[in-house]
This record gives C-alpha cells, structure tokens and sequence, in this order.
C-alpha cells in the first residue's frame, strides 16, 4: 500500500513542474538593404498550439497553416525575395495563431518587414600603363681620313665603330586592386540583468522578463561596426526588438523574444494551475481507495470476531 501512495505522489511531482512557454510570432530578414540581383531571405518562425498565417510580397505567396493539440510547437519558413529591380520590397505576414498552453487564446498577426534594394555601384575603370618609349639606336661615328706622310702605311684610313646593341627594359603590367572580403566582429552582445549566452552564429534568442520591465539596457561590444538598437531599448507593449550590427554595406540582425512574466506565471516559467488540478484528483482517488481497503478489513475483521 506504501509502494502506491508513492508511485502516485511521484506522478503528481512530475505533473506540477513542467514547463510550459507562451506562444510568439518573429519575422526577420537575411539583410534589410540589398543590390540589385542579391540573395535576400525572410524567415517566419512561428511557436503556437495553432496556425492560420499568409505570406506575401515581391516573389512571395504562400499560407502556413497547422495545429498540434497536444501544445505548443516551433515552426519556420524561409522564402526567396525578388530583388531583380530596385525599390522598396515589402512581405507582410496575416493571419492568427492559438496558445494552447499558457492562455488558450487566439492572437491576430499583422506584420511586415521591408529590403531596400538599389542599383549596385559602377567599377572605376582601371587605366592602361602608358608605353615606354623605345631608345634610337647610337648613330655610327664616321672618322676622316688625316693627311697622312708617305712615309705610314697605306692602310691607315677610315676607322669604323659598331654601336652595342641597347636593352629593351619589359613593361611593367598593372596590378588588379584585391577586393578583401567585409567581416563584422561581434565579441559579445550582453542584455544588462539577463544571461542569453551570445553566439555570433546564433540570430534568435527568448529573454524572460517581467510584467513591469519598460525598458533594457543592451549592451555591443564590436570591433569598427555600427549598432543600431543599443543601450536603452524601450519594450513596452512589445513582443520581441531587433539588435543590428553593420559594417560597409553588410548587416546583421540578432533578434530577442520577449517571454514576460504577466503572461507565464514567473521568469522561468511553471504552469502549476494545471498540475495541482491533477495532483488534487489523484489525491482524492488515493483517498478513496484507502477509505475502501480500510473499511473491507474491518468487515472482514467483524465476521471473524
């Protein structure tokens, strides 16, 4: 009888602490400024019980719809921009998506993410090297004959020299500028009071916080790069901001996704509601079976007195 009660209270233990996060909704984009003819990519990662999304824009139409009733669950699409002419490329995100877990309530969804793209720059055109001049040969000096006595010998005349041939120095060729690849260091993006465990390669990252949190201090440490949405970020009425990292004509975006305490019970959250219920029941079941085993011994003990 001990070994039941328990294997019961373990089970209870067990429904009371598991974790449970709220639904959330990020659209984000490879680079938000783009030539034309680059690669540009936009990813909808959506976690939620339920799913009724539609993706459009310049060479995007698509609908992400799904639903798991045993919770919440991660999913992403990534689509193709079409950046063969310049302009403004906008992908707006509809639709709606259900929390099963921590609310059971239906969020509607309206956003949108915009890629500037515009013509890419014209290459200088390298000058051709200006040819070296080529020497005129030495002319041959040309000795007179002098007036010599009868007395030399005759064949002292015209003395001739021949010129040495002159060396052609080669023609340097121009050298072709080398383009160096553009690399952004990041050494450590730090949210003051939070512990995301930055990673360069890593662009999402869930910051539990509390209801009454308006703003966060975020802090760069980058080396020759411009931080866009550092220092104090306001997040108020927010689900999620941006951090962006550029150098040249290179970006990247880190994305944090704001989990607050109004909505999951604590910073790390426990849905215990849930848990206690079933712990309640159990323990009411356990009850009565003991009521029963209590009261068959004491029949049985009845009739053998």
């Amino acid at each position: 009888m001990k070994k039941i009660v328990r294997i019961i209270f373990l089970i209870t233990i067990m429904f009371i602490s598991t974790n449970v996060y709220a639904a959330s909704l990020n659209v984000s984009a490879s680079k938000t400024s783009a030539y034309k003819g680059d690669k540009v990519t936009v990813t909808v990662k959506v976690y939620a019980g339920t799913w009724n999304l539609s993706v459009s824009g310049p060479g995007v139409s698509d609908k992400i719809v799904g639903f798991d009733m045993d919770g919440n669950i991660n999913t992403t699409k990534t689509y193709t921009v079409d950046t063969s002419t310049v302009g403004t490329k906008t992908i707006v995100v509809t639709g709606d998506y259900t929390d099963y877990v921590t609310e059971d309530t239906t969020r509607d969804v309206n956003k949108t993410i915009s890629i500037t793209v515009s013509e890419a720059p014209t290459p200088t055109p390298t000058p051709s090297p200006t040819p070296s001049p080529t020497p005129s040969p030495t002319p041959t000096p040309t000795t007179k004959p002098s007036s010599t006595p009868s007395s030399q010998p005759a064949n002292q005349g015209t003395t001739v020299v021949t010129p040495q041939p002159v060396e052609e120095q080669p023609t340097e060729q121009p050298t072709e500028p080398i383009t160096q690849p553009v690399e952004i260091k990041i050494n450590n993006i730090k949210v003051v009071g939070y512990d995301i465990d930055f990673n360069k390669d890593v662009h999402d990252y869930n910051i539990f916080v509390s209801s009454d949190v308006k703003e966060l201090y975020v802090i760069v440490d980058g080396e020759d790069v411009e931080v866009i949405n550092d220092g104090i970020v306001e997040i108020d009425n927010k689900g999620y901001f941006d951090v962006t990292v550029k150098k040249d004509n290179v970006e990247l975006t880190y994305t944090f996704i704001l989990i607050r305490g109004d909505v999951l019970g604590v910073e790390e959250v426990k849905d215990t509601s849930k848990g206690l219920k079933i712990a309640l029941l159990i323990l009411s079941l356990v009850t009565l079976l003991v009521s029963g085993v209590s009261l068959y011994y004491f029949v049985l003990r009845k009739k053998s007195i």
